[in-house]
């Protein structure tokens, strides 16, 4: 069976995916090709991963029921949340976690249907959120000590005021950053919005205070094929999206041929106009999926392998930019990838962070934020 999961990367993408796809899974041994990464709704587990055929060796991910708590769809608390990972056997556990958003409309699950809290009020929920991830904290020490290596602090922030204010809070609270491993096995950043700036911006945060000092960070949400390439720079130890799960939906197709250029690279491919007449790729989903036959006979299903094709191609994307090292990563990707101007931009600020620090290279670079991203009592 075809696998990359040999491969030890730095900077690995975790593909979120519904507890089951059918027979078109990336988990399983029988698998077109096995990757065993995966995140999945927490919601969806009543029993141990055991009893959903997921195996031992599944690097396996779920949220905390933070996001359900403002949707409305939350059933348990902190404690009940923490119990519900340990019971379902999670590899990282998550700080339960209160999102500073509040909910704007009726209906939908997205972050759309929210807008942010004002920047006090924010602040006020990451103190409450690191009280409640303090109190998790005690309990793993007492009833589960052996996971507390892999239990995730969530920091939030949208402002590079609020990414600091976390670490204040640490400060204050615990001693400071030499201190945080006696709490806290990792880190989770939740950074929402489009502004790739300031995504950089906190990608370049997290790897300051926690990647250079060996302590593991997850990025939620954001591992789009562009994106990815911040986030192996920055040397992000998992970051996850739902990218590769949406062919299933949209049927959206990578192209394998040029990774990079997002304007050439995607494309929407409604099953009643398929438009190969060919095989069109040698990954192992596409040497044995007949897409032609079954854009015909079993339209519903083009979308679910064109997931795991897509799924294959971010994978050799990620080992790609993975294997640069980070003193020639900007030039190779600028020699091989075609990226927009923005994102080359920020390369370019990442590099200049390396040189003189995060506080200085963001003087020069916070401009090209959205005004709003700069203000400290802005909404985020």
């Amino acid at each position: 069976m075809p696998t990359i999961t040999d491969i030890k990367l730095k900077s690995r993408y975790i593909p979120v995916g519904p507890l089951l796809i059918d027979n078109a899974s990336w988990i399983g041994n029988d698998s077109y090709f096995r990757y065993p990464f995966i995140l999945i709704n927490l919601a969806n587990f009543k029993e141990h991963r055991s009893k959903y055929n997921i195996p031992d060796d599944v690097f396996l991910l779920t949220d905390s029921g933070g996001f359900q708590v403002i949707s409305g769809k939350c059933n348990y608390d902190w404690k009940q949340s923490l119990e519900q990972q340990l019971m379902i056997g999670a590899t990282r556990i998550f700080a339960f976690d209160t999102p500073p958003l509040i909910k704007a409309k009726d209906g939908g699950g997205s972050n759309a249907m929210f807008n942010p809290m004002d920047y006090d009020t924010t602040k006020k929920i990451i103190e409450q959120n690191f009280d409640v991830a303090m109190k998790q904290s005690d309990y793993l020490k007492q009833h589960a000590p052996d996971k507390l290596k892999d239990f995730f602090y969530i920091l939030h922030g949208s402002t590079k005021e609020l990414l600091d204010y976390n670490i204040e809070l640490i400060k204050n609270r615990i001693g400071g950053m030499e201190n945080y491993t006696k709490y806290f096995g990792g880190v989770c950043y939740s950074v929402k919005g489009e502004d790739n700036i300031f995504l950089t911006t906190a990608m370049i945060h997290a790897n300051q205070y926690f990647i250079k000092r060996n302590i593991p960070v997850h990025v939620l949400g954001f591992g789009s094929e562009t994106r990815m390439v911040i986030m192996v720079r920055c040397k992000i130890t998992t970051f996850d999206s739902t990218t590769a799960a949406n062919a299933k939906i949209f049927s959206t197709i990578f192209n394998h041929v040029n990774m990079g250029g997002r304007k050439k690279n995607v494309q929407s491919i409604h099953h009643t106009r398929w438009p190969f007449t060919a095989q069109f790729c040698d990954c192992p989903v596409c040497c044995k999926v007949d897409f032609i036959d079954m854009a015909k006979n079993a339209p519903t299903k083009v979308g679910q392998y064109l997931t795991l094709h897509n799924l294959y191609q971010l994978m050799r994307f990620n080992t790609f930019l993975d294997s640069i090292e980070a003193d020639k990563y900007t030039e190779t990707v600028k020699e091989f990838l075609e990226l927009d101007s923005e994102i080359l931009n920020c390369l370019e600020y990442i590099d200049l962070a390396d040189k003189i620090g995060i506080d200085k290279a963001y003087e020069k670079y916070k401009h090209f934020m959205k005004p709003e991203k700069t203000m400290q009592k802005s909404l985020f």
